[in-house]
Parts: structure tokens; C-alpha cells; sequence
């Protein structure tokens, strides 16, 4: 069976028209969109405090910064709550998601220590 894959580079995402000629063929099968199998696309973050220390996070997109200083701090042995992550001269703050900052996968973030 030949398979046409064509890519969306604005989402980032594959679209593949033999998949979606199957699900048409047989649509109890096959499930397109969100449903409650979805998984979120995990993301690799790598932070760097410039001491000698880099450490590489997979956490997803969803998750708060909070989170991504929990899983930092769980890797390198400090508080959580004395990390400061930066990028350039943004602060992020702990309540907003990595999404709403456009933290995507493979980017590096600034370590410091309060």
C-alpha cells in the first residue's frame, strides 16, 4: 500500500493520508482526534548554570514551570524553590506552563541559584 505523507511545518505535526484512508474505511477502528488515549508530546529541556552543571529535563508542555524546577531539583539536589530559570532577561515565573512561555522541545534555559 502506498502511503502519502504530507508535512505541516507550522504545527509541526504529520499528516498521513493512508492512515486517514483507513479510518475512513473503517471509522470504528480507527479514532481521530483528542479522546481519552491522548497523550501529550514530551519535551526535552536542557539547563545550564554555567558552574560546570547541565542538566537535560523530559517533562511536558503543559506543566508549569513549578514542575520543571521540581524535576531540576530532583536532579541536582537543591530546592526547588531556590532555582531561578531564565532565558535572556526573562524571569519565568512558577504558576504559568511551559506552553504560554513557548518553551519548546531541545531549548536551553538559564540556571541560577537565589
Amino acid at each position: 500500500m502506498y502511503v502519502l505523507c504530507i508535512y505541516n511545518d507550522f504545527f509541526s505535526r504529520r499528516i498521513c493520508w493512508g492512515v486517514l484512508a483507513a479510518a475512513l474505511r473503517n471509522p470504528r477502528k480507527a479514532r481521530l482526534g483528542r479522546d481519552s488515549t491522548y497523550k501529550e508530546n514530551m519535551i526535552e529541556i536542557t539547563c545550564n548554570d554555567r558552574l560546570g552543571k547541565k542538566v537535560r529535563v523530559k517533562c511536558n508542555s503543559s506543566d508549569t514551570v513549578k514542575d520543571l524546577k521540581k524535576l531540576i531539583a530532583a536532579q541536582t539536589g537543591t530546592q526547588w524553590d531556590k532555582i531561578v530559570l531564565k532565558k535572556w532577561y526573562t524571569i519565568f515565573k512558577d504558576h504559568i506552563s511551559l506552553e504560554d512561555y513557548e518553551i519548546h522541545d531541545g531549548m536551553n534555559l538559564e540556571l541560577y541559584y537565589q
